[in-house]
This record gives C-alpha cells, structure tokens and sequence, in this order.
C-alpha cells in the first residue's frame, strides 16, 4: 500500500486526530501502518498512564497501534535532558555518537528481549530498533540534526530504490540558508525597520 499524506490549512483544524482515527481504523482490518509525525502517536504495544498525567485516571490502559513492541509508563517526573548517545545495532557502532535531547513523562521497555536497542545513554539502553533500522523508535529529539546519522539513513533509503547515494551536507549550514532566505522573503512584505520603530514607541507609552 503507498503511503497517503493528510494536508490542513492551518494548526488545529483536526490533522492529527484523523490521522490517528484513520491509523486505528487501518489496523483494526488487519493492515500494517507506520504513521510519521513529530508528536505522541503510540506505535507502542500499550501505554499505561500511572499518575494520570495524560488521561486524567491514574492506572489507565491504552493500547497503540502494536507496531513497536514496547510498553510505556506515565510518572509524574519528567525527563528534560541534553544527552549524547552511541548506537547499539552492530551496523551502526562505526557512525559518531550524536547529540540531541529528551523531554518526556514515560518510562519505555522492550516487550520483546530479542529486539535490539537502539541507543546506550549514559548507562542505560534507549530506544528500539526493528527490521534492520526500518522502524526505529527513540525519546531522542534532534536525531536528524546530527549529520553523519542522518546521511546514512537517507543513503540506505536511497540504495533501496536503486538510488545513488548522496554526500553528507551540513544541516547547520543548510537551516541558517533557509533562515536567510526566509528573513528576505519577510523583508519584501514588511517594513521591519517601521515595525521596529513603533514597537520602540509602544514601549515607551507603557
């Protein structure tokens, strides 16, 4: 099955809600599906909301979608913590650690022990990863920004569908381009130097 995308005109019109309503209803007629989205969709077997912190009923049981087999319990302390990580999965030891963060409420274990994990943080394993780095699940916020593991995922997707593989570039250097970019094209549209000029007047009338 292709992979389909939901569109929205603007935050909050109802994006993710269909998706996760159009993920369940998928998986309740016995089809496979891997959402993609920089927020909470529980690939996870189950989840289990120990203080209520999500739900609002400590002890509560939702289950996910059943791609990851991993169980996560809600505490009360929440993580927020920059962290360096080194890869576990053999094919993964030669790249560099990469540097990211960790902000979340759940405490993640493996259901299955034959499953790899996918990071050692500190003293402590992290994360999963199955099918050869198909599907990997990680706490790990800013992944993508570290460059040498980002062109190695993209490179093997690359291979797979006969491909050339790329060289690595510089996320830094390519998001401080777009930043640029971006500042001009706002600088066409709107007098920042005007907007500047009352703001400084508005400070002063309070």
């Amino acid at each position: 099955m292709v992979g389909i995308m939901i569109q929205g005109t603007s935050s909050d019109v109802g994006k993710s809600l269909i998706c996760t309503a159009l993920c369940r209803a998928l998986v309740n007629r016995g089809i496979k599906v891997a959402p993609f989205k920089s927020q909470n969709i529980p690939n996870n077997s189950y989840i289990i909301d120990e203080v209520g912190s999500d739900t609002g009923t400590p002890g509560t049981k939702v289950n996910g979608l059943g791609l990851i087999p991993v169980e996560t319990r809600f505490k009360n302390e929440k993580c927020t913590s920059q962290s360096i990580g080194a890869f576990i999965p053999g094919d993964l030891t030669s790249l560099l650690r990469v540097k990211g963060f960790e902000i979340h409420l759940g405490l993640t274990k493996k259901l299955d022990e034959a499953s790899s994990s996918f990071l050692k943080v500190g003293e402590r394993e992290a994360g999963i990863f199955l099918r050869s780095g198909q599907i990997i699940g990680t706490y790990f916020q800013h992944l993508f920004h570290n460059d040498e593991w980002r062109t190695w995922w993209l490179n093997r997707l690359r291979l797979k569908r006969g491909l050339k593989k790329k060289q690595k570039k510089s996320f830094s250097e390519v998001r401080t381009r777009a930043y640029d970019e971006l500042a001009d094209w706002l600088e066409q549209e709107l007098n920042v130097d005007e907007l500047l000029q009352r703001m400084r007047e508005w400070n002063n009338e309070t």
